[in-house]
């Protein structure tokens, strides 16, 4: 689930400076072994809680990956840390918020 991670810091228009692909790499390498990480694998319940989190969203374009990760940690009972207000439009996600 890094995609939307690296999609956002890499980008240009959303971090000025961006962040480069090689310290977004290095920094997805590193977070696994903090001892706060918990790896999540795949939705038990297969795509029905995604497609149906898609329809309540009304999710387009980047909305969709937000989704995804949202999909996965309602689905785990886990918190999503962000900076992104999207986040807040999926019922029962508990978000860590971040302040610059």
């Amino acid at each position: 689930m890094w995609v939307g991670f690296l999609r956002v810091t890499a980008h240009p228009r959303a971090f000025t400076p961006a962040a480069t692909p090689p310290s977004v790499a290095e920094f997805a390498r590193a977070v696994p072994g903090a001892p706060a990480y918990r790896h999540l694998y795949g939705l038990a319940d297969g795509t029905a809680p995604f497609c149906g989190q898609v329809v309540i969203a009304q999710a387009r374009g980047t909305l969709v990956t937000d989704t995804s990760i949202a999909t996965i940690a309602l689905s785990f009972g886990a918190a999503v840390a962000t900076f992104d207000r999207d986040y807040r439009r999926f019922d029962g996600l508990r978000l860590v918020t971040l302040s610059v």
